[in-house]
């Protein structure tokens, strides 16, 4: 059928090339670091590909750490202001705590 999706596909990228993984695999956290960074809406029974190929999962990993720094970053400049800051209130609504982080044990401690 022409319209038939290929499941072996990559969800992010289309790619059939390469490792692939699970993009349900509960211990990696898929579903909420995609979420985090490209807010893209993954629902199990969709019927589209499940699988990320390896080179989606380093991006979307290293593209989280990349955001949780520029975020941790600009509370930190925010928080040094010697006078308050009406964008406070949006980095403190837009301010959230990566998935990755949390999956490999290296929560911040938050003050």
């Amino acid at each position: 059928m022409a319209n038939e999706i290929n499941e072996d596909l990559c969800r992010l990228c289309a790619s059939n090339e390469g490792i692939k993984m699970n993009i349900f695999e509960p211990e990696k956290n898929f579903i909420a670091k995609i979420n985090f960074v490209l807010s893209i809406v993954i629902a199990k029974h969709d019927h589209l590909p499940k699988m990320l190929c390896h080179k989606c999962v380093f991006k979307v990993e290293e593209y989280c750490e990349f955001r949780q720094l520029c975020l941790s970053t600009d509370k930190f400049f925010r928080s040094k202001l010697p006078w308050p800051d009406d964008s406070s209130q949006q980095g403190t609504f837009l301010f959230q705590t990566c998935p990755v982080t949390l999956a490999r044990g290296g929560a911040e401690k938050k003050n």
